[in-house]
């Protein structure tokens, strides 16, 4: 049963989410990864949290984040037709988009943001590249990782294995690690783990001070970061 959708991912479902992130990310972009010229960008897909762990205290504040919609084949034609002349990366991550965020909870928040963030910053580098989102886990088993990447036709398979929420002095507070694998290489290239306070941080990540979304912004905006040093250092 659909019981309410944060802020946050109801600012990142509408029609046109991408829309949402403005100037300060382009520019981040324009001034790191095309200072040498035009960069190509992988195909990425990104995975749920493999294990989700979360203050008791926090377990009504945490069902409104659980819903789930019974969409018609009607539904899903009307969603998808508006790309069907377009590219067939578009198509794919607008099919991913459409079939992840029928069913979401608090953990799949998290990774349904740091996908909306991480697609338009490296669609806006390269139209012709790819970033798809999935309701599938994993460990840190390099097999299954390499799984997915095959299943769903990508180099890099970004998995949150471990997603912790709790109060540290009062404060809301998230922790992630956040593997990426990568399948050329065949190994794990970043093995990171991001803290986020419950502060806003302004600007394109501008949330309700205190709240969970402002633990997951103040996690995606260094962990990105931290993904495209990785992509740029393959140029």
């Amino acid at each position: 049963m659909v019981v309410e959708l944060s802020a946050f991912l109801l600012l990142l479902v509408q029609s046109d989410m991408h829309q949402k992130i403005s100037l300060t990310l382009m520019l981040f972009l324009t001034s790191v990864f095309f200072a040498s010229g035009q960069y190509k960008f992988p195909s990425i897909i990104v995975m749920d949290p493999y294990q989700t762990k979360l203050d008791s205290s926090f377990s009504k504040q945490i069902k409104a984040y659980e819903f789930e919609t019974r969409a018609t084949e009607g539904q899903k034609k009307a969603f998808l037709t508006p790309f069907l002349a377009k590219s067939d990366n578009i198509k794919r991550m607008k099919a991913a988009e459409w079939d992840y965020r029928n069913k979401m909870n608090y953990s799949s928040t998290f990774s349904f943001g740091f996908y909306a963030m991480l697609s338009y910053i490296i669609f806006g580098a390269d139209p012709k590249s790819l970033v798809l989102l999935t309701h599938e886990t994993s460990d840190d088993n390099k097999e299954k990782l390499e799984q997915v990447a095959r299943k769903y036709k990508v180099s890099y398979v970004i998995n949150p294995v471990l997603l912790s929420t709790f109060l540290q002095s009062g404060e809301k507070v998230s922790k992630v690690r956040l593997p990426v694998y990568d399948s050329n290489g065949k190994k794990v290239v970043v093995n990171k783990e991001y803290i986020g306070s419950s502060r806003n941080p302004g600007f394109d990540l501008t949330c309700e001070e205190g709240s969970f979304e402002c633990t997951f912004n103040n996690i995606t905006a260094p962990a990105i970061k931290d993904v495209l040093a990785v992509l740029r250092s393959k140029d």
